[in-house]
């Protein structure tokens, strides 16, 4: 059998493709899957979709979603979106100006801590699940800040991804870092198109740390392409 799917992973803020890794084996042979790379500890990439009789498919995470480009996201026939958004700010006022606060703090501490900061970050992304650190390694410091600055005004025209065929919005009900009425919020807005589940027990970090539990809801949806 040939190639049916093209998979494109994008990571949010502090992680990297290898995020990803624990994917593979849940995938079919015929599903490929590529992982973007915002190049915070090493060398950037940029994938794309090659094949094209094969179906596309995408995996943000977080502001992986807005690190996509949008001709990707509006070419694709699914979109999977794993605690994500389309403003970090909620449209809550008494959740925004929290938030809002929480990101300043953030990034004055990063200015100067910022490997104490990442671990801290990493932290609140798996629990309520443990996080086995992985951050004793070189990062790019100006890019995680500049980034971390770009995250609080990145802002999801819903009109983009509405072009996706069809969106599952994934969410963790202990998210730490974006609640999960954000998700909901990203599914009201693209219905009826969309499919929202939340995963009961699950943080931030839900498709790295769940990966059983997702694979179980996009199982049914994979296997049709």
């Amino acid at each position: 059998m040939g190639l049916t799917a093209e998979i494109l992973a994008f990571h949010g803020w502090g992680f990297d493709r290898n995020a990803w890794s624990v994917w593979p084996p849940y995938l079919a042979s015929s599903w490929r899957l590529q992982a973007f790379d915002r190049g915070y500890y090493g060398k950037p990439y940029d994938p794309v979709f090659s094949d094209p009789n094969a179906r596309k498919i995408i995996f943000t995470h977080s502001y992986g979603l807005h690190l996509c480009p949008q001709q990707q996201l509006e070419s694709c026939d699914l979109l999977v979106v794993f605690s994500g958004f389309l403003h970090f700010h909620s449209e809550t006022l008494r959740l925004q100006g929290k938030s809002r606060l929480i990101l300043q703090r953030m990034q004055k501490q990063f200015a100067l801590e910022p490997g104490a900061v990442m671990r801290r970050f990493m932290q609140r992304c798996y629990a309520p699940a443990r996080y086995e650190d992985h951050l004793n390694r070189e990062f790019d410091r100006d890019r995680l800040a500049e980034d971390l600055r770009l995250l609080g005004h990145s802002r999801m025209a819903a009109a983009t991804l509405e072009k996706a065929r069809r969106v599952i919005v994934l969410h963790g009900s202990e998210d730490r870092i974006v609640p999960s009425s954000q998700g909901r919020a990203l599914f009201d807005t693209l219905q009826p198109q969309a499919r929202y589940h939340e995963i009961e027990g699950a943080g931030h970090a839900l498709p790295f740390s769940h990966p059983q539990q997702c694979w179980a809801i996009l199982e049914p949806v994979l296997r049709l392409f």
